[in-house]
């Protein structure tokens, strides 16, 4: 199916739509450099975002101050999402979608409370029919359980439907829950990803900024 002619998209928060990425990057470091802890970016990168209580132990944190680490990350995460900006052309794609009667959903696994507010502050909030967060389900991404949530109160079959994300969580979930997916990969997220790693996934489409997409559904 092209680009333009899903009925509803799906939408990953963290790296996908808002600029999260550098923020965990530095906020992990920071936090890493408190409890006498000195890693490379790479390492935090590939050891940490998106597996941060198994990398944690990676990196040389002890068992004894495993909560106390765990406990500081999960403090920080609110003012490292609420920080972050959004990726060039963001308002204007969902206002395109929206335009061209589009459903959208948002699914991360991000908390409600988190999610509402930031959504909230960049003026995004009246966007999205439905949003699937962290509180709303059992298990995350790669799981579909998210995305059949989103599905089903949006009431779209899985062959109308396209999850657009940055990782390979976001592709695997999309794979797991029988619809397309679409790769989110600006050139700035060679720093967190690797290209070759996450097109194993097969994803249905590929973009590096929103722009293609708009163009797409003016066409």
């Amino acid at each position: 199916m092209k680009l333009q002619d899903y009925d509803a998209y799906l939408f990953d928060w963290d790296g996908t739509l808002a600029r999260t990425l550098e923020g965990w990057l530095q906020g992990i470091r920071d936090l890493l450099a408190a409890y006498g802890i000195k890693a490379s970016d790479k390492d935090i990168v590939f050891k940490m975002l998106g597996r941060i209580d198994k990398g944690v132990r990676e990196l040389g944190i002890s068992d004894e101050d495993f909560p106390s680490f765990m406990a500081d990350i999960r403090a920080k995460a609110p003012q490292i999402v609420a920080g972050a900006t959004l990726y060039e052309d963001v308002p204007e794609l969902l206002r395109t979608l929206k335009a061209k009667g589009k459903k959208l959903a948002l699914v991360t696994a991000s908390l409600r409370k988190i999610v509402d507010i930031v959504i909230t502050e960049h003026g995004l909030l009246n966007y999205f029919d439905v949003v699937v967060s962290g509180d709303d389900i059992r298990e995350h991404k790669p799981s579909p359980e998210g995305i059949h949530i989103a599905l089903k109160a949006l009431g779209i079959d899985e062959s109308r439907a396209v999850m657009i994300g940055d990782s390979d969580k976001d592709l695997r979930a999309a794979r797991n829950a029988g619809i397309d997916s679409i790769l989110f990969f600006p050139d700035e997220h060679e720093v967190f990803h690797t290209r070759e790693q996450l097109e194993t996934y097969d994803p249905t489409h590929s973009l590096k900024t929103w722009r293609e997409l708009i163009e797409a559904l003016e066409v």
